[in-house]
């Protein structure tokens, strides 16, 4: 398993018998930071993720992608990037996501609030709201930020946050933590209903790119917006006698040449 992550990443989705989750088969995956421990106690600025479960054999990889790219930009380097999917966790909901659950991660709210006596929740048994909840205020203390993943669905042809991630919104709100919301590329079809070529790894990148320009921004004017800034990718097509280009302080395009057709992301 070590030696097939360490060439291709995603491919942890599909280790069985929790092998998804091992710290080792994680690290070899470049998911766990080495240097997260080290980081923590030095009160480096922390970035929560939010993002849907990427390890399970059914799941889509995209946020595992999205988390590789985030941990390869030098801008995260000296940064704690919490990524729940990385971590084992339990819960005082049955149903583990359902909105409507009374927990809200604290101590009165959560009925399995497991902290160690150094005040850290316990891997294993700690609810993972209350252990989001711990990483947000982390996140407040130290000048950091959440970084929510929207994924787009095929079937409701929108993006669309899941349960947990609708949760964890609450949640950030609640603790007073700054959100850049990041949508996924939507991927095209041609006239014949077949795909272009998938572009997820590049429009991935320039996601990131975005990220980092807007929370450098964010931290420049004092990091007083605390409204959720949201993240795309615009795509139109264009011939090639009309080929043109926009730019705005959000949004911004990439022309690819992809069967005669000019896009931008």
């Amino acid at each position: 398993i070590i030696s097939a992550v360490k060439q291709q990443p995603t491919a942890l989705k599909f280790a069985l018998n929790g092998m998804n989750q091992d710290r080792d088969c994680l690290k070899a995956a470049g998911l766990f930071d080495e240097k997260y421990d080290t980081l923590a106690s030095n009160n480096a600025a922390r970035i929560v993720l939010s993002t849907k479960f990427s390890l399970g054999e059914k799941t889509t990889a995209y946020a595992t992608e999205v988390a590789l790219q985030m941990k390869a930009k030098s801008f995260f380097e000296a940064k704690v990037v919490y990524s729940p999917n990385v971590w084992d966790k339990s819960t005082c909901d049955p149903k583990w996501t359902n909105i409507d659950h009374p927990c809200q991660g604290t101590p009165v709210t959560c009925g399995k609030h497991i902290f160690s006596k150094d005040n850290v929740p316990i891997e294993h048994k700690c609810c993972w709201r209350s252990s989001f909840h711990y990483q947000l205020t982390k996140a407040k203390k130290t000048g950091g930020f959440m970084v929510q993943v929207a994924e787009f669905d095929d079937i409701a042809q929108d993006h669309v946050l899941g349960n947990g991630q609708q949760i964890e919104t609450e949640l950030a709100e609640q603790v007073g933590v700054k959100v850049f919301r990041i949508y996924q590329q939507k991927q095209e079809r041609r006239y014949d209903g077949k795909f272009f070529g998938n572009h997820q790894k590049e429009s991935i990148f320039y996601l990131i790119d975005e990220l980092v320009k807007s929370a450098e921004r964010w931290d420049k004017n004092g990091r007083d917006d605390m409204s959720v800034e949201k993240i795309h990718l615009l795509r139109r097509f264009f011939s090639k006698k009309k080929r043109k280009s926009s730019k705005s302080r959000r949004d911004f395009q990439i022309f690819y040449d992809v069967n005669g057709c000019y896009f931008d992301f």
